[in-house]
């Protein structure tokens, strides 16, 4: 985990702080800590203010079907210049222009040589070690996208299967998976992000996740 860090560009220094054997290491993790608390200090003012103000006493299960109508109704007015159900500005402005050059372009990508697998384990093992019973959720690709790039849906198959097997590894790790979503229209907001439907049923995925833990 060391190594790994230090390859992402954490300073030795801070790396170094989280040694309990190192006596120096641990003067670091002090004043890295108190320099963590100052800044937290400095921000919460901006962090509360961008917060809302949540009701005192029982929340009620939100009602997902409504939610996820409604963020249907958004989607289908914020998307209406393609086929795949992404947003209009995005598309128009930065995909579209883009597709002649990208078709075919990755065909070459298989998403096994990377390490974030292990990355993915070495957080596990860190919640093991901590008790952090964790959540941790699939997007999905856009569907349509990743096959006009060339990236396969058996290529696509194979990495998140390589996902729930890092996560089966650690049996106190939950998932949620949405990797079936990939040609569910507003699903994605655009190649990346969670779209209108997509968040719907991501939240929901959280709600049900916190509440079976309370």
């Amino acid at each position: 985990m060391r190594q790994r860090l230090l390859e992402q560009g954490v300073d030795e220094t801070t790396v170094r702080a989280g040694d309990p054997q190192d006596p120096i290491a641990g003067i670091d993790a002090v004043v890295l800590d108190a320099m963590d608390d100052l800044k937290l200090r400095h921000e919460l003012g901006e962090v509360r203010a961008a917060g809302i103000e949540l009701a005192s006493g029982p929340v009620e299960t939100p009602d997902w079907e409504a939610l996820r109508q409604q963020a249907l109704e958004d989607a289908q007015r914020m998307s209406t210049t393609n086929d795949w159900g992404v947003e209009d500005e995005f598309y128009t402005e930065q995909l579209e222009p883009a597709l002649g050059s990208l078709a075919g372009a990755r065909a070459d990508e298989t998403y096994s040589d990377t390490p974030e697998y292990d990355d993915l384990d070495l957080f596990l093992q860190v919640c093991d070690a901590c008790g952090i019973e964790p959540l941790v959720v699939i997007e999905p690709t856009l569907g349509p996208y990743y096959d006009h790039i060339g990236i396969t849906a058996q290529t696509r198959a194979a990495a998140y299967q390589r996902i729930r097997d890092v996560v089966a590894a650690h049996p106190k790790a939950r998932l949620a998976d949405f990797s079936a979503n990939e040609y569910e229209k507003y699903f994605l907001f655009d190649i990346v992000h969670f779209g209108w439907t997509g968040w719907v049923d991501t939240e929901r995925a959280l709600y049900e996740f916190a509440t079976e833990a309370v």
